[in-house]
């Protein structure tokens, strides 16, 4: 992407330039976590598998339910495999340097955090399997960007192009097809993300609107109804 005048034809859209920090510190604390995780297994157990920060942060249902409320949020920095991490962590990269531009670092984080715990809580709705990795945050910066297209359809078509709705169209359902995917993870991070990038809004966005406003709310209700349906069940 380059700078602020190259987008002038598109009502004076601006983005941030800056180097995707945001980007680069999420995926360097997912890679840390993963490190310490097998270091601590292989000291406790003598094998590479899961650690302890997995025990004790995935979604585990039961768990959440008696009160451990952070598994909401920390199995997003969780993965099980290296495979697992790293296909987690180039989709990161890809992507989440055009959300981050489009958003700006602190909307962007704001994003990453509100899409995790969609998916989490849908999850926790919906299905008695345990869960982890940032797969829902990643479908999150799909859902922002069709947020952005909602914003301006000619821009998205200029950056990305309608291929890119096939790309998450195709991503999603294979989902449904592949064992061991949480793909009620990455349903929820969808809508989640989309509904965030809503209510933050663009980097340009600065007040306030009904639109914003309601999808808010939106947001709000859907989590608190599907945390009332996991914990009730």
């Amino acid at each position: 992407m380059s700078g602020k005048n190259a987008w002038q034809p598109f009502r004076g859209f601006s983005i941030n330039t800056k180097k995707p920090a945001v980007t680069w510190g999420f995926i360097l604390v997912c890679v840390a976590v993963y490190g310490i995780d097998i270091v601590t297994s292989y000291w406790l157990q003598g094998t590479w598998s899961l650690g302890v920060l997995s025990w004790y942060g995935m979604r585990i249902n039961p768990l959440i339910t008696a009160g451990q409320w952070w598994r909401l949020i920390t199995p997003v920095f969780l993965h099980g495999s290296v495979s697992h991490l790293l296909f987690n962590c180039l989709a990161l990269y890809i992507w989440g340097r055009y959300v981050e531009a489009l958003y700006g670092r602190a909307k962007y984080a704001g994003i990453l955090f509100m899409a995790g715990f969609s998916g989490c809580v849908l999850g926790y709705a919906f299905s008695a399997n345990n869960s982890l990795g940032a797969s829902g945050a990643v479908f999150g910066l799909f859902g922002a960007i069709l947020a952005f297209r909602k914003y301006d359809k000619r821009l998205f078509n200029f950056i990305f192009g309608m291929q890119t709705l096939l790309y998450v169209g195709i991503n999603l359902a294979m989902g449904f097809f592949q064992p061991y995917i949480d793909i009620l993870g990455h349903v929820g991070g969808l809508v989640g993300g989309y509904l965030a990038g809503r209510t933050l809004g663009m980097l340009i966005e600065k007040r306030m609107t009904p639109g914003r406003a309601l999808a808010g709310v939106t947001y709000a209700v859907l989590n608190a109804a599907c945390i009332a349906l996991g914990y009730f069940r």
